[in-house]
C-alpha cells in the first residue's frame, strides 16, 4: 500500500472547512481525479502554505520573488519512474507547494468556493508535473481543457479562471 500523497500543513495556516477535516483525503480525491484523467499515477508531495512561505519557497528555488498561486518541482527524471531504476526506494516523482491564502483571494475575487480554487492549483501543479506547460496559447489552451475537465470531474465549479484567448 502506498503512502502517497504526502501532505503537510504550514503551522497555524487558516484552511477551507473541507480541507481543515482532512487535508489529506482533500489532496489524494483530486489528485486521483487527474489520475483517471491522465490514466498514470505520480507519487507526490503536497505542502499547503501562505503567502510568506510561498514567496520564499518561489524566491530561493525559481529566483521570483513573488506570491504565486502553485508551485511545482519535478524530483525524478521519467527514466527512474520505477522503484527498480532507483534502487529499490520508493521516492516521489514531484512536489506541489500550494498558497492557500492566494487561493482565498482569488476565490473571493471571482466568486468562486475557496476549496475549489485550492483544487484548481492542486489540479494545475500535478498537470505541470504531468507534462503540461501554460506559456504558449496552444499549450495554455491544452492546460486549461484539462484543468476544467478534472474539476468538473470532482463537481467543483470554477468562474473567471478558463476564459483562453489564443
Amino acid at each position: 500500500m502506498s503512502h502517497w500523497p504526502e501532505v503537510a500543513v504550514e503551522e497555524g495556516l487558516d484552511l477551507p472547512d473541507e480541507i481543515d477535516r482532512d487535508a489529506r483525503e482533500f489532496v489524494e480525491r483530486v489528485l486521483e481525479a487527474v489520475f483517471a484523467q491522465e490514466k498514470r499515477r505520480l507519487a507526490l508531495s503536497v505542502y499547503l502554505c501562505g503567502d510568506a512561505e510561498i514567496r520564499r519557497l518561489h524566491a530561493e528555488y525559481l529566483g521570483d520573488d513573488t506570491v504565486t498561486d502553485v508551485i511545482s518541482f519535478r524530483l525524478q527524471d521519467d527514466d527512474a519512474s520505477d522503484e527498480t531504476a532507483r534502487g529499490g526506494f520508493e521516492f516521489a516523482d514531484g512536489e506541489l507547494v500550494v498558497d492557500v491564502e492566494h487561493a482565498a483571494r482569488q476565490a473571493n475575487d471571482h466568486g468562486n468556493a475557496w476549496e475549489a480554487e485550492c483544487a484548481l492549483y492542486v489540479v494545475h501543479g500535478a498537470l505541470h508535473l504531468f507534462g503540461y506547460d501554460d506559456h504558449e496559447a496552444h499549450e495554455l489552451v491544452r492546460m486549461k481543457t484539462a484543468e476544467r475537465a478534472v474539476l468538473a470531474r470532482l463537481a467543483y465549479e470554477i468562474s473567471g479562471r478558463f476564459d483562453i484567448t489564443t
